[in-house]
């Protein structure tokens, strides 16, 4: 049996930049942190097939399109004055592709 699948999708995401000034003496640095869950969505398709009677075998691919606004603002002290950051990450997208197998009692 072949199929298609699709729908709506979250993810859970966290992220952690690291700023690094150059040249030397290094101050005091933020590394600033989020953790958000997102929405998107995902599309994908597969095949079963019932090898016996009572085993069944699957492969799947699976596309997520995960939603790219996330603004997180920090303040990084690279001087000794506090300087504003904003830091910017782009739309996340997942593929994923599994194999199963299924008994049947």
């Amino acid at each position: 049996m072949l199929y298609v699948t699709g729908g709506a999708a979250w993810a859970n995401t966290e992220y952690t930049a690291v700023f690094i000034t150059t040249p030397p003496p290094v101050f005091n640095q933020a590394n600033p942190t989020s953790t958000t869950t997102k929405s998107g969505w995902v599309v994908g398709g597969g095949a079963e097939w019932m090898a016996t009677p009572n085993i069944l075998l699957r492969a799947e691919y699976l596309y997520y399109g995960i939603d790219s606004s996330n603004n997180l603002s920090a303040v990084a002290f690279p001087i000794p004055a506090p300087l504003p950051v904003a830091v910017n990450w782009g739309k996340e997208t997942i593929q994923v592709f599994r194999i199963a197998g299924s008994y049947k009692f």
